[in-house]
């Protein structure tokens, strides 16, 4: 390049080069900084002029000089880090892919990165853990000794319907049952949620008020928009029908504890029963009423899930009485290991399908009908933390079997640590025995690290541990709840369409197994594809609310006459077998006095000697004592 060349790309590219970089030779200056400008003169990339650009682009070199960058002060030369960039392409594979570049000094030493590690999975369910679902380690804690002896006074009735609820009138008599009782002491509560198939199919308002709602949304100014009911819609053995369940007990478990202020949204609506009031006659309270209506009204100590062809085969009293605590519960469980549990396909499906997460000791399936306390209610609800979004809640783990419903309860219980398969000696969570509650997976500190170690064993030999024992048997009961007949079949039970004189047949094999309520009643035999008849009252199967009180109470009657007669039998019996063992030894006595004061026509002490060996060990005794006394007497007068 001549010298009128260089001289012109000196003048376009700015006075400033020789500030702007410092690389300059005697090969010629630098260009300097492109600015951005609407004129013809700003300079691009290279030597060339670009009249377009509008970037902070390159000066034009001049010479051997090298180009400028953009106006960017903070940025360095690009050769700057040319080393660094070729010392990271040294450390790729032959693949281009990255490895691992040693930390600190270019030797590579330095301390090594600190890595996290998760605690031995010891029970199998750390990874459940790791994912965030609350679930305890060891075994869970005793209730105190208060909550173990409270007696249940408020029970919720979680009920599953297609839409209307066929017997609601013989549920208001049983709850009505309650005014007549003898007792004189009344304190029980009753509520009733219900999740409807199609809740805009209801008609009765006493229903209809008691269904489920979707959160409430704000509309204009500061008041909410109309109720939306909520509704899974579920279908036959469908995972719906499981989140249906969850969505009656969190909101049952709501009731007596909720703070909402419009009254149609509150949680209390749902409380069909209180002390002194009829079934027409109560008024759940509201939070706008008075604060005292609203602290009197106690949470629900047990909840109750029915079907709409479910029918009490036990009056109210009579319930609360056989009721456990809210600590207890009443599962018909079972392991896949026990012999009960039937061998075929479809119970190997509902087993073997279930998210592999879930190991196959803690799979356990019940009849869908169970009684749950407080306390297991709400431990099921707390394993799901309040944030999940629905496709990490729990109960994804069990989309994929039929029913799951029958096993969703059963196995959260069992991953909780409350239920246990154990026999012959044999026992699915062994590994919770070893254990301690308290522990984290995700936040301990690495075993090779010594100083974290020993300090954290310091900690906890300053703080005593508390010890953990097993739960009782009692808190989980494995009986029956509700009554079904699967003598037809395992996909459907049994349906009873002949009204009263099935109900009667059918509450005494309940009553007899101890169930609190029967199913599957049904007016009339409901066809696929015909029309159900409007009036109910008229089919042959439709128990009107005296009959079946009538048929109750004769019941209870019966078994309580029976009661009567058997336990003045068991008393006498028990007092006879003492007073016959008492008397034996009396006759014995007798007897060997009587052989022996015959013949002899001695004393009765002389008689007892031979057969008494405390007489003659005393009369021995005696007998050396006196010769004591006459060596003394002796030793005296010397």
């Amino acid at each position: 390049m001549d010298f009128r060349s260089q001289l012109s790309a000196f003048k376009s590219g700015g006075g400033n080069s020789g500030s702007n970089n410092n690389n300059n030779n005697n090969n010629g200056g630098g260009g300097g900084r492109g600015y951005p400008s609407s004129n013809s003169s700003q300079r691009g990339y290279g030597n060339t002029n670009s009249s377009s650009s509008s970037y902070y682009g390159r000066g034009g070199g001049g010479g051997g000089g090298g180009g400028g960058r953009g106006d960017n002060s903070h940025h360095r030369d690009r050769d700057h880090h040319r080393d660094s960039h070729s010392h990271r392409d040294h450390h790729r594979d032959d693949h281009g892919k990255r490895r691992n570049r040693p930390w600190g000094n270019n030797d590579g030493g330095g301390p090594p990165q600190r890595r996290r590690y998760h605690s031995p999975d010891r029970d199998g369910l750390g990874e459940l853990r790791q994912f965030g679902y609350i679930i305890p380690k060891g075994n869970p804690a005793l209730p105190s000794v208060a909550l173990q002896k409270k007696k249940t006074k408020h029970i919720a009735l979680l009920a599953i319907t297609i839409d209307d609820l066929p017997y609601e009138h013989i549920w208001k008599a049983w709850i009505d049952t309650l005014n007549n009782s003898a007792s004189t002491k009344d304190e029980y509560y009753i509520s009733l949620v219900c999740h409807a198939k199609f809740p805009h199919k209801v008609t009765t308002p006493w229903l209809k008020d008691r269904l489920l709602l979707r959160h409430p949304k704000l509309g204009r100014g500061n008041s909410y928009l109309d109720p939306e009911y909520l509704s899974r819609k579920p279908e036959w053995g469908s995972v719906e029908i499981t989140r249906a369940m969850l969505d009656l007990l969190q909101e049952s478990a709501k009731i007596g504890q909720d703070d909402q202020k419009d009254p149609r949204f509150s949680s209390n609506r749902y409380v069909v029963r209180m002390p002194g009031q009829t079934v027409d006659t109560t008024v759940p309270p509201t939070p706008e009423a008075t604060a005292e209506s609203t602290a009197l009204l106690p949470s629900v100590d047990q909840f109750l899930f029915i079907s709409e062809t479910c029918l009490p085969i036990r009056t109210a009293p009579e319930l609360f009485r056989l009721l456990p605590g809210p600590t207890v519960s009443w599962i018909n469980g079972r392991h896949r290991k026990d012999p009960k549990t039937p061998k075929n396909k479809y119970e190997d499906d509902q087993f073997g399908l279930i998210s592999r997460k879930i190991p196959g000791q803690f799979r356990w399936k019940a009849d869908q009908w169970v009684l749950l306390g407080r306390l297991h209610a709400t431990a099921i609800l707390a394993m799901d933390r309040p944030h999940f979004h629905p496709r990490h809640q729990f109960w994804q783990h069990f989309r994929n079997i039929n029913a799951s419903d029958e096993m969703y309860i059963p196995t959260a219980l069992a991953i909780l640590g409350y239920l246990r398969y154990t026999l012959e000696g044999e026992d699915t969570q062994r590994a919770r025995n070893n254990l301690t509650a308290g522990e984290t997976e995700a936040t301990a500190t690495s075993p090779k690290n010594a100083a974290a170690k020993k300090e954290k064993e310091d900690d906890k030999a300053k703080i005593a541990p508390i010890p953990i024992l097993p739960p009782p048997p009692e808190m989980v009961l494995k009986r029956a709840v509700t009554y079904t007949d699967w003598t037809e079949g395992m996909r459907n039970p049994a349906c009873f369409t002949k009204g009263i004189l099935e109900f009667g047949k059918v509450a005494q094999l309940a009553r007899k197994e101890g169930c609190l309520v029967a199913r599957k009643f049904a007016p009339k035999v409901v066809i696929p594809g015909e029309e159900a008849s409007k009036d109910i009252t008229q089919e042959k199967g439709y128990i009107t609310a005296e009959d079946w009180l009538e048929a109750v109470q004769k019941m209870e009657q019966e078994d309580a006459e029976k009661a009567k007669l058997e336990e003045p039998v068991a008393v006498e019996s028990k007092e006879a077998v003492e007073e016959d063992n008492s008397a034996k030894p009396e006759e014995e006595t007798k007897e060997a006095l009587g052989a022996e004061d015959e013949p002899t026509q001695e004393p009765k002490v002389a008689s007892i000697k031979p057969n008494n060996t405390t007489n003659n060990d005393s009369d021995e005794e005696g007998e050396e004592e006196d010769d004591d006394d006459d060596d003394q007497q002796e030793n005296e007068l010397e």
